[in-house]
């Protein structure tokens, strides 16, 4: 699986079911690659399309189930290397770390609603 279907599988996740034209904008992909990328995961079972019962006509994506085969082990080689990457830091400069990244997410936040403001 690539990137793309990575992430539209954990928004799923973490989001919910959504329309794809959600998990388009979500994802700043256009909803023809969305399209595909639903046909990807519901093949790997990570993802199934449902009827909106209010409305036949809308489809919503719901994430599939995560205790497959598939999910299992995902993330073990990554984690075991951010354990190894972060084991070179104390935990004073892990902490300064942390707080620089959240501070400059932050800064970013209000330049970015500054700007959208302005227009």
């Amino acid at each position: 699986m690539g990137v793309n279907e990575l992430r539209s599988a954990e928004l799923l996740v973490r989001m919910g079911p959504m329309s794809a034209g959600k998990l388009a904008e979500l994802t700043g992909l256009t909803t023809g690659a969305i399209t595909g990328i639903v046909d990807r995961l519901e093949k790997a079972g990570w993802a199934k399309r449902v009827p909106d019962p209010n409305d036949r006509r809308r489809i919503f994506i719901h994430p599939g189930p995560q205790d497959t085969k598939t999910v299992e082990g995902l993330y073990d080689d990554y984690m075991s290397a951010l354990m190894k990457f972060l084991n070179k830091y104390s935990d004073s400069e892990l902490f300064l770390i942390s707080e620089f990244i959240d501070e400059i997410t932050k800064l970013n936040h209000e330049q970015a609603n500054r700007v959208l403001e302005e227009k």
